[in-house]
Formats: C-alpha cells, structure tokens, sequence
C-alpha cells in the first residue's frame, strides 16, 4: 500500500474521529485531582492516576506511532530507560501496583516530553491550565488565610477527616503541637502547595507574552507572595523573590510594583507568621550549619559511616534510597535531593537518563532556539523540584505534572516565531483592507 494512501485513510480517520480536549483532562488528572486528593477520597487507591492513563495512552499512540509528531532523540533515550527499568523489574520482584505506578508515573510522562504538537495548540494547552489552576489558587490562598488567621483550624479539621488515613494527618497534627504553622492545604503538604503557586505565577507570565493576562499582573504577584508566605518553604519564598523582580525588571511601571512588593514584605517581616516561624527555621539552620533541613547533614553521614553507594545501572527500585537513609540513623528519613534518590532506586545511569529528558534536553532546547526568557524560569523551577522529594517519589504526580509543563513549554512559540506570525497577520488585515 502506498504512503499517499495511509495519508489519505488517516486524514479521512482524524476527520470523523471524536475530538478530545486532552489538554482539559491532563490539568484536572494532574493538577486538580492530584495524589493528596486522590489518597483522601480513597488512600487505597491514591497512588494510581487512572484518569492521566486511560488518556495519556491513546495519546501517546496517536501521537508518536500514528502520526510520528515525536522528538528522535528523547524517545530514544526514553526507550533506553524503559530496557534498563524492565531488567531491574525483573530483579526486584515487584507486584502489579508497582507495574501500574510505573507507568503511570514514570514512563508516561517521559513519554508525553517526546510528542511535538501545533504550537497553536500549545498556547491553547496553556490557556486550560490557567484557566483551571487561577481559580484553584484564588480559593486555595483564601482558605489558607482563614486558615492562619484561626490558628490552622481547617488543616487540623482535614487532618482529623480527609487526612486522617495517611501521612498527611499527622504530620499537620505533630507540626501544630509543636506550635509551627506551615500551610497544609488540600493540595497537599506545604512545599507541594509552594510548588503550585510559583508554576501559577510563572505559567501566567509565560501566557502573557503570548497573549495577555488572564487575571492582573498585581494579582498574580500578590497571590503567589502571599501563597508563598503561608506554606513557610524557604526555598520557595527565595526563589519567589528572584522571580518577582525578573518578570518586573522590564516593565513601564516597575517602580509602583517595587513599591508594593516592598510594602507587602514589610509587613510579612513583622507578622508572627515570620517571627515565630520561618525566621526561626533560618536562624536554627545557621546555627547548625545547615540551611537545607538536615539534607546535607545526611550526605555527611553517608560519607563518614562509608555507606552503601548507588549501583551504576540497576538501583534497588523505588523507594530505596529511603531504605538507605534510614539506615544512616539521621534526623531525617530521606535524601530529599531526587537526583541521589533516583540514582539509588534506578541506578545511576537511569538517573542520568531521567534527568537528560526532564531538564537537559529541555534546556539545550531552550538556549538553541535563543528562548533565555524560558530558560530562566525553568531554571528556576528546576532548582525548586531539585530540593524536594517528589520528582523521585513514584506515588507522587510531581513528575507527571512536571512533565506536562515541559510539554507545554517546549511547544509554545518563540520570540522570533510570535514576531512573524504577527507581521503576516497585520499584513493579511492590510491587504482585505486593500
């Protein structure tokens, strides 16, 4: 059969095929009815993002292997981490829940960074997820000032209902008793809710360079540094601030947004919120020697117990690397840092294959297309999922949803593309004028 006729009887499929808005169902699979979500409406099944498959796969399928809109070298190297995910599947003797979180937490999302798409269709992507994730951010900042203001009575009533069968509950209890305030919101633990806010504000400036602000500019700012305050995470609110004055540097009226941002942490510096409880988490850390929350004094004892190091091709499978650290006998049960956790649960050359698809291919994108506004912020938010557990956590959506914005990101049009695009429409108006 010649190629002219598979193109032709896949033109005439795609044309009576059900369309599916899959940038709608990915948000809400990832986005709003994340893993906490899913735990506390059913913890059995909480780990598992049955929705994302179920779509993701028809997907991917239609995408890659029927339409061959993929990236060669990222599905390559995804196929490669698959064989060296299987063999150490083989070794580890995992069950079919572990299977089904691989996929569905793992190699799905690698796969979903392969597919290139219209970058119409990207933008259009970008507008659902704000138009989903502004609102969820609205109510979720909202209650987090009932929350602080009533001495974190909601998380507590979630730790007693919602949270009660899993870590969650008693982390927000444990936490409250010994007086520390940090915003448990029902996206989750604080630096999951520290994570939303800045891919909230850093997503509607993205969108605004392509089309405009879907809510004020002064909105989105105030939001995010408020969110960032309440959730107490240092790095976050750090990176924050970088954030706030790179997106500001350029603008007309920069110095009025100074002035606000200037007034906004002055009265966040003398709130008990920062007296009793983040600046004292800085200063301890000081003390101690250690900014990181006990991070960096784990690999200090790793080093001086001469404890077991990664394996360079199999690791010991999800959740290891847990395994190893609470064998330190250190103040912390993990390493926190995921690119250490994915070496020992994958191995180091699977970390290395992860880590070339979620930030090296991405980044290299970037700076070859001459797109250092992206680069930046991706840079950014990379350094913020670096410092936490959830890019390696298989029960987690963070890589997923990580994943998904990467997608976005490497998709959506360039300076220089919007430029043209631009041109050509003004003038096609001229010449209708005409």
């Amino acid at each position: 059969m010649s190629s002219e006729i598979l193109q032709d009887k896949r033109a005439l499929f795609y044309k009576n095929s059900i369309k599916i808005n899959y940038a709608f169902i990915f948000v809400i699979a990832l986005f709003l009815i994340n893993d906490t979500v899913r735990s506390a409406i059913y913890y059995k099944f909480g780990w598992g993002n049955l929705l994302f498959v179920l779509f993701s796969i028809p997907f991917v399928i239609k995408k890659v292997f029927i339409k061959g809109n993929f990236r060669p070298v990222m599905l390559y190297v995804t196929f490669s981490f698959s064989l060296f995910l299987l063999l150490g599947m083989l070794l580890w003797h995992r069950g079919a829940t572990y299977g089904f979180m691989t996929i569905s937490n793992l190699l799905l999302p690698l796969l979903l960074l392969c597919i290139t798409i219209d970058k119409e269709d990207a933008i259009h992507a970008l507008r659902t997820l704000l138009r989903i994730l502004n609102v969820v951010m609205v109510i979720v900042l909202l209650l987090g000032v009932i929350d602080y203001l009533t001495h974190g009575a909601i998380q507590l009533l979630l730790a007693r209902t919602l949270f009660s069968s899993f870590d969650l509950g008693t982390l927000i209890v444990t936490e409250h008793n010994y007086g520390i305030y940090r915003y448990y919101s029902i996206l989750g633990h604080p630096l999951t809710t520290a994570k939303y806010f800045l891919i909230f504000f850093i997503m509607n400036n993205i969108y605004a360079k392509h089309d405009k602000y879907l809510i004020n500019n002064y909105l989105v700012t105030l939001i995010t540094l408020f969110g960032l305050i309440l959730s107490g995470s240092k790095t976050a609110l750090v990176l924050g601030l970088v954030l706030f004055i790179f997106f500001n540097a350029k603008k007309n009226n920069k110095w009025l947004y100074v002035f606000i941002l200037a007034i906004a942490m002055v009265v966040f510096l003398q709130s008990s919120l920062f007296q009793d409880n983040l600046k004292q988490r800085f200063v301890q850390g000081a003390q101690e020697g250690d900014l990181t929350s006990g991070r960096n004094t784990l690999l200090e004892l790793l080093i001086e117990k001469d404890g077991e190091l990664p394996k360079l091709l199999v690791g010991g499978g999800s959740d290891y690397s847990r395994e190893v650290a609470e064998n330190l006998n250190g103040n912390i049960h993990n390493f926190e840092y995921p690119a250490i956790m994915l070496a020992y649960d994958y191995g180091i050359v699977g970390m290395l294959l992860i880590y070339f698809c979620l930030f090296l291919y991405p980044m290299a994108q970037f700076l070859i297309q001459k797109r250092f506004y992206v680069f930046f912020i991706f840079l950014i938010l990379a350094i913020m999922l670096n410092t936490n557990n959830g890019l390696a956590s298989l029960g987690s959506d963070t890589l997923s949803s990580f994943c998904f914005l990467i997608f976005i990101l490497m998709n959506l049009p360039g300076e220089k593309a919007r430029e043209k695009d631009t041109k050509k429409k003004v003038r096609k108006r001229i010449r209708l004028t005409w």
